[in-house]
């Protein structure tokens, strides 16, 4: 009898926190967050993912994190691109490392390179360090504008911006062209205010 009662108190609590779960989790609010290159798109991504941390495991510039609960309770354990950790290199240098390490198949190095997510930062805190300049491998992602009306500085001609323009205190800043950022990070992990923080496409819903 007590032991017919335990168990119905245990089989009791379990459901109780299992819906106390499911209700959480339905009020969670959805986070954006940029998923690692060449993840399947959509919810496949998330619905095949092991949690097994392979890809953190062997990128070389340690930018994968995992999820945890408290920055996403519906998806914890799914590996995602935490760029001010060290940016990815895979558009610079073709690294396919966390892909071919998936024992699933949620990252596919099969797959071309798309736009993981976009840069941002607000430029009232930007030091004007020039290093997202320096940095990013993507022609005219970031530049620096010509207030004269030329064309805008690239990371080759940055030498040639006058030093008052290069000040902590002038008004111009460097621009990230959103249109052509690809998401890596890399600009995120040098930053030297860390200001940048990367976003997912609009066209992306995380695990959706």
């Amino acid at each position: 009898m007590k032991k017919a009662r335990r168990k119905f108190i245990s089989f009791g609590l379990a459901a109780g926190a299992g819906l106390a779960l499911a209700g959480l989790g339905a009020l969670w609010p959805e986070r954006p967050f940029v998923r690692p290159p060449r993840a399947l798109p959509g919810g496949d991504f998330a619905a095949r993912c092991l949690r097994c941390g392979a890809c953190v495991q062997v990128c070389p510039t340690r930018a994968l994190a995992l999820l945890d609960l408290e920055a996403d309770f519906r998806h914890v354990g799914v590996p995602w691109l935490e760029a001010r950790r060290g940016g990815c290199t895979a558009w610079q240098d073709g690294c396919r490392l966390c892909a071919a390490a998936c024992p699933s198949g949620a990252l596919d190095p099969a797959m071309p390179l798309t736009v993981v997510g976009v840069a941002s930062f607000p430029e009232k805190l930007c030091t004007n360090c020039m290093l997202c300049l320096r940095r990013c491998p993507v022609p005219g992602a970031v530049y620096f504008p010509n207030p004269e009306g030329g064309p805008p500085w690239s990371k080759e001609q940055e030498k040639q911006i006058p030093a008052p323009l290069r000040s902590v205190h002038s008004s111009i800043k460097p621009v990230i062209d959103q249109s052509l950022c690809v998401g890596c990070g890399l600009c995120a992990a040098v930053c030297a205010p860390k200001i940048i923080r990367l976003f997912p496409p609009s066209s992306v819903k995380w695990g959706l």
